[in-house]
Order: structure tokens, then sequence, then C-alpha cells
């Protein structure tokens, strides 16, 4: 997640189950799924502590498994 935080502010994923940000709300490939918004405020409340983010945000992965081809 501070790979993403680091990237931009808007969080995608893409059909290979690969994820990336981007500064602007524009993704990469039109196909690709928008995951959220990482602004200023939503980083602030890791406080840096990335592993408690995927912690809390890991139970919702599932629910992005319908998006995903099958390679």
């Amino acid at each position: 997640m501070s790979t993403l935080a680091a990237q931009g502010r808007y969080w995608w994923m893409r059909r290979d189950g690969t994820f990336y940000g981007t500064t602007e709300y524009q993704p990469t490939n039109p196909a690709d799924f928008y995951l959220l918004d990482a602004s200023p405020e939503w980083i602030a409340q890791w406080e840096g502590d990335w592993p408690k983010a995927v912690e809390v945000m890991t139970p919702l992965f599932p629910r992005l498994d319908p998006y995903r081809e099958e390679f």
C-alpha cells in the first residue's frame, strides 16, 4: 500500500490482479477497476502503519475476485 500511496491518490486494479496508483482520476487502461481515492486524509489515518491498513482492508479483497480474469 505504501507503493500505491507513492504512485498517486487514485488506486486501480488490473484484471490480472495487480494494482497501481495515478495522480489523476484516469486509469492507464479503460478496463481497469477503480478501487479508491487515497486522499491525504485517508493516508493520514494509517499514520504510516501500512501493515495495519492491509489487515483492515484484507477482508474486502475477495470482493474483487469476480473482476479478475482467469489465466
